[in-house]
């Protein structure tokens, strides 16, 4: 429905949906990393 109302106005609340999806997407590989480097310096620490 909003869509044919008001086309302008749909189209930027789709990019900043998009956006937000990518954000949390990198956001959660980003923490994915970071785990990944934590294990592996609490497996240093452990093993030193």
């Amino acid at each position: 429905m909003q869509k044919k109302t008001n086309p302008k106005h749909y189209e930027a609340c789709m990019g900043l949906r998009i956006l937000r999806l990518q954000t949390l997407v990198q956001n959660h590989s980003m923490l994915k990393n970071l785990e990944l480097r934590r294990d592996h310096i609490v497996s240093l620490i452990k093993n030193a």
